[in-house]
């Protein structure tokens, strides 16, 4: 969760006054990385009790989740999509990074969301079992 917050904290920093300037596609790196190993890979730990031992393993696993895997996908290719992305900064084209923190603001809180429930189902679990 803290995590989560910290993703959606810089992304709206963004969105808000764009205020990293050209190191802003490093910045959106770093936060995506973070989701990556920080919120994906124990999320999945947490649901099956397996952490994945690569990138593949979870985006098999969140496979049926089309925001976690397309973030997964967009990890997988973060070198190019980096470079792509500060090609456009350099030509004073904002609109791409803008659409890719908003993606990644949203992402943090669908994950934040599902997380929540599976609390709240696992919670109610444990009560019916106490009762």
């Amino acid at each position: 969760m803290n995590n989560l917050y910290t993703i959606r904290q810089v992304a709206r920093g963004y969105l808000v006054s764009g205020c990293y300037g050209q190191r802003a596609h490093y910045q959106l790196s770093l936060m995506v990385k973070l989701a990556d190993h920080c919120c994906l890979r124990p999320l999945q730990q947490w649901q099956s009790l397996h952490y994945p031992a690569n990138r593949n393993e979870a985006i098999a696993y969140f496979s049926d989740c089309g925001f976690a895997s397309s973030l997964l996908e967009h990890a997988s290719r973060l070198t190019q999509e980096e470079e792509a992305l500060r090609i456009q900064l350099m030509a004073g084209n904002r609109q791409a990074l803008t659409r890719q923190w908003l993606t990644l603001n949203t992402f943090a809180q669908r994950i934040e969301n599902l997380l929540r429930e599976n609390v709240t189902e696992k919670i109610n679990g444990i009560d019916a079992a106490c009762r």
